[in-house]
């Protein structure tokens, strides 16, 4: 995966990488930060950094109108801190909290909390042993008495525990973006994303999952090889004359197709460093 990486930002005029949860890695991030090339990722819920950037400032973006990133009820706030438990590498984390996504999930928990409730008490007035799922298990208790469970109660503090932490979610930057810039940036990946699903369609490959190592590895792969057509074109359509060497006296040699009366330019790739930041085109910004 480090080579195919290595390979296709070389390849191509790379301004930054935007990653989803599935290739937010830390062998990822730090071959991006060995190749100078800035990132934008959504980090994963179980990661530390998210679970210490919730713990110390899941108040700070609330509703707080100071903080409004987005005019769908998304508020936002930055932080420095680490990544990873095991790692010590660091980077900026923006954690943001949806009020769409946070209504919407709270109720969706809210309903199969107390449907499993309904069908634990139905069990028990049927003289059954009632059964709950793993993931409920932190939300309803088991009472036992005799060996038996005698009754079913919800347990609120863990419940309200995980509706407070419902429509959060972050996004970490290699420089301080902001907020509102980094989820600007996170939202480029919806084209491309788009693009690569109807092709993978296209090549036969359907459904696929994203996980650490054998999947990521096809995915970077497949990016790279899709992306070397439109590299070519690319590089066609933006002629640049040719390098004009100096002489130690410091005068400039003209290429040897001028000194031989010929008008000549190489088709070369407009190339920008790779940790040059490139401005979305159509954005205003």
């Amino acid at each position: 995966a480090h080579d195919v990486l290595v390979l296709g930002v070389r390849a191509h005029d790379v301004a930054g990488a935007v990653l989803d949860r599935g290739f937010c890695a830390s062998a990822v991030v730090r071959t991006l930060r060995e190749l100078h090339v800035d990132f934008v990722a959504m980090m994963p819920h179980d990661a530390v950094g998210y679970k210490e950037a919730l713990a110390g400032h899941g108040d700070e973006p609330g509703w707080g109108t100071e903080r409004l990133v987005s005019d769908d009820g998304t508020f936002g706030a930055t932080v420095e801190g680490r990544i990873w438990g095991r790692h010590d590498d660091r980077a900026h984390i923006n954690l943001y909290f949806s009020g769409t996504s946070a209504s919407a999930q709270s109720v969706a928990l809210i309903r199969r909390v107390t449907e499993a409730m309904a069908k634990a008490r139905a069990a028990l007035a049927q003289g059954r042993q009632p059964a709950i799922g793993k993931s409920l298990k932190a939300y309803l208790k088991l009472c036992t008495g005799g060996g038996r469970v005698t009754s079913v109660e919800y347990d609120h503090e863990g419940w309200d525990r995980a509706l407070r932490e419902r429509g959060f979610f972050a996004i970490m930057t290699s420089r301080d973006m902001g907020a509102r810039e980094a989820l600007e940036a996170y939202g480029l990946r919806d084209p491309s994303e788009k693009e690569s699903v109807i092709s993978e369609s296209q090549e036969g490959y359907g459904a696929t999952r994203t996980h650490p190592a054998a999947s990521i590895r096809g995915k970077l792969a497949t990016g790279f090889l899709r992306g070397l057509p439109g590299f070519e074109v690319r590089a066609s359509r933006a002629p640049r004359a040719r390098y004009e060497p100096h002489d130690p006296e410091g005068r400039r040699h003209p290429p040897a197709a001028l000194r031989h009366g010929h008008i000549h330019a190489r088709a070369e790739v407009h190339r920008r460093p790779a940790c040059a930041a490139r401005r979305p085109r159509g954005r205003g910004r």
